[in-house]
């Protein structure tokens, strides 16, 4: 928590307004059980969760992200993916979520739009629905 308090800090959301956005994030996150737990305590999923958190506390417009899916079970790659989704459809706070995966399949069923590079070259460039039908 000590964490978000100064990422907040830092983008300039101090006192109250510090404190109403870290324990959003903590619950909109699903971390409020974790709050007090030192890194080494967090499996791979939760760490991930506390990254992005820290990255979504002083509620940015856009959010970059590589390979987030890495070392996640299946499971946790869903939520994950459900809850960058979510937040990139807010009614609160809508940001733009760019996400660079080689795990298409899972990325596919989240996504918007598309850009498929192969050996650096763009092979696809827009909606998932239109992806899906020309393949």
């Amino acid at each position: 928590m000590e964490h978000l308090h100064y990422e907040a800090a830092i983008h300039g959301i101090y006192g109250e307004d510090n404190d109403t956005a870290v324990n959003y994030i903590l619950h909109r996150m699903g971390l409020q059980d974790y709050a007090e737990a030192g890194w080494k305590e967090l499996s791979g999923g939760f760490k991930l969760r506390f990254a992005l958190a820290r990255a979504l506390v002083w509620s940015p417009s856009v959010l970059i992200i590589d390979e987030p899916l890495a070392n996640l079970d299946v499971a946790a790659q869903i939520v994950i993916l459900n809850d960058l989704k979510d937040l990139a459809h807010s009614h609160r706070n809508p940001i733009c979520v760019v996400i660079s995966s080689q795990h298409l399949h899972e990325i596919e069923a989240v996504a918007d739009n598309l850009i498929l590079l192969d050996e650096g070259q763009m092979t696809y460039s827009g909606k998932r629905r239109d992806f899906a039908a020309k393949r």
